[in-house]
């Protein structure tokens, strides 16, 4: 899953668009979430939005897979998320 965050982030950063959220008085300087960078990344390569809402949903959506969110907070190890029926769906 990392994978897939940092491949995403880093086909934003060859787009040369400035994407780091500067420190300001309340809130330290941070990169933006995966939903941000997703939206970038149809903006910048001209993704089809049936391209970017099936990420979305796999990746980060709360009423879809969130695999995201899953993996990367220990809930579920990877290879063990879902069942086969959902992946080949999804394919």
């Amino acid at each position: 899953m990392p994978r897939i965050e940092t491949l995403v982030r880093n086909l934003v950063l060859r787009s040369d668009r400035g994407i780091y959220r500067l420190h300001n008085e309340q809130k330290p300087g941070q990169y933006p979430g995966i939903g941000n960078l997703l939206e970038i990344l149809q903006e910048e390569y001209a993704l089809p939005e049936s391209v970017i809402r099936f990420l979305a949903v796999v990746l980060r959506h709360l009423a879809g897979l969130n695999l995201r969110n899953l993996m990367l907070h220990g809930f579920v190890r990877s290879g063990t998320v879902g069942s086969p029926s959902r992946w080949v769906s999804l394919a």
